[in-house]
């Protein structure tokens, strides 16, 4: 099953160069082709949301390419067809920053193809839902941003203080910080190899501090 998703992967990306070289037909059909693979793939394994996503990707790829022969009732079914799965993949794991992103582009494509329809009206719907979408991701963003400068620079003191000696209560507060935020992280992201390392070296403290000191005891 692996190669043929390499294989739809590879497809695609001879319809992108093809794109490149305005050679709309064999992109169109090069396109299909990984379509066609990546839909017989999943009918083995639904819910296989990275093999969704690329057929969701593809669908938006042709979409592209039927945008530019022109086709926009086609590029619009495309594009809908991508938001489709877009909006599967948002709604089955809210918290994945990725798979917003992927909805607010999808609404985006459609907004386009809906635009170039004069569907004035729908296309500002489409548009409108992209900018929220967008609007909350910079937020999580930001707010994961802050947290793991929060959590790396716990870290670093916890590192100052247990290398030192005293200031127990200090040292039991930063780590109990450091290891709150580096649990939350590494929980709301699992694939995050950096916040995975972070919650490593937050317990690898926690440890150090039981073992110098009995005040500084972790509940």
């Amino acid at each position: 099953m692996l190669w043929q998703s390499d294989l739809a992967a590879a497809t695609g990306n001879v319809g992108y160069v093809q794109l490149l070289q305005n050679d709309l037909p064999a992109a169109l059909t090069s396109y299909r082709a990984g379509l066609a693979i990546m839909a017989a793939l999943i009918t083995t394994d639904a819910g296989n949301d990275l093999w969704q996503r690329q057929l969701s990707v593809t669908y938006n790829n042709i979409g592209n390419v039927q945008m530019a022969q022109g086709d926009q009732a086609g590029a619009l079914a495309s594009y809908q067809a991508g938001l489709a799965i877009a909006q599967q993949l948002a709604k089955s794991d809210p918290a994945n920053i990725g798979w917003q992103r992927d909805l607010a582009l999808a609404n985006g494509y459609v907004g386009n193809a809906e635009q170039r329809q004069g569907n004035l009206p729908a296309a500002l719907l489409s548009y409108q839902a992209a900018l929220t979408i967008m609007q909350a991701v910079a937020t999580a963003d930001s707010r994961q941003h802050a947290m793991a400068t929060r959590s790396r620079g716990v870290v670093q003191s916890c590192r100052k203080h247990t290398d030192g000696a005293g200031r127990s209560n200090g040292r039991a507060r930063l780590l109990s910080a450091g290891l709150v935020i580096a649990q939350h992280l590494a929980k709301s992201d699992s694939s995050n190899a950096g916040w995975q390392r972070d919650l490593a070296i937050s317990y690898g403290f926690v440890a150090t501090c039981r073992r110098k000191s009995g005040i500084c005891r972790m509940r």
